[in-house]
């Protein structure tokens, strides 16, 4: 972990010497136009809602949500400070007090409400575009379930086209056991399935 520290340190020191900024940039925007997709998708902001400018707790939960999915399905990039249709608008860095402090943020909503043992199969980096820094979350796909933690409420989410879509009841069961094979229930307790069948019979009887 030192050794990765001092390596992405370096590099970041001397991104423009190596033109490591450039090709960072082109790579982007080359991948931001294929457009979002079941493993790339858009996000304008980390924490702040555009509309009222005020830090909201629902702007995480979209990011913790999509990279939930992405590690649910088969991974996936995360694009923090890019609109829905491409446009680079710059992530919300205003919100912080430097790169750093919004660095530290997201690895800690990753770290409480995803889970430490999840951070190895997340990884991310910035990107200035002329002041506009979007943040690039690359996920490789879990071994196991991961669920999305508020609280004592866990949720489970996976990737459908271009959504993230929450999966409860039989649903969820026979989507670990087939996708996490040969250990479907790595993380699914007692309580995880009798709790989320209760959960999904409610949603269907409300349907109904």
């Amino acid at each position: 972990r030192l050794f990765r520290y001092t390596l992405d340190s370096f590099l970041e020191e001397n991104a423009v010497t190596l033109g490591i900024d450039d090709r960072e940039r082109k790579d982007i925007l080359d991948t931001v136009s294929a457009g979002e997709s079941d493993t790339l998708e858009f996000k304008s902001t980390l924490r702040t809602n555009l509309q009222t400018g005020e830090v909201d707790k629902r702007m995480e939960k979209a990011v913790l949500k999509t990279l939930v999915a992405f590690l649910n399905t088969d991974g996936g990039t995360l694009m923090i400070g890019v609109s829905d249709n491409g446009d680079v608008c710059g992530a919300d860095l205003h919100s912080f007090e430097n790169k750093d402090k919004m660095n530290l943020h997201l690895t800690n909503l990753i770290a409480s409400q995803i889970g430490n043992g999840y951070l190895h199969y997340i990884s991310f980096n910035m990107v200035d575009f002329d002041g506009k820094i979007v943040i690039r979350v690359r996920c490789d796909p879990s071994p196991r379930p991961v669920f999305l933690r508020e609280g004592k409420q866990e949720t489970f989410y996976v990737r459908s086209g271009a959504s993230s879509v929450e999966l409860t009841g039989s649903n969820l069961v026979s989507y670990t056991a087939s996708r996490f094979e040969p250990n479907p229930l790595d993380r699914l307790t007692v309580g995880h399935i009798k709790r989320v069948m209760v959960e999904g019979d409610d949603k269907n009887g409300k349907e109904a």
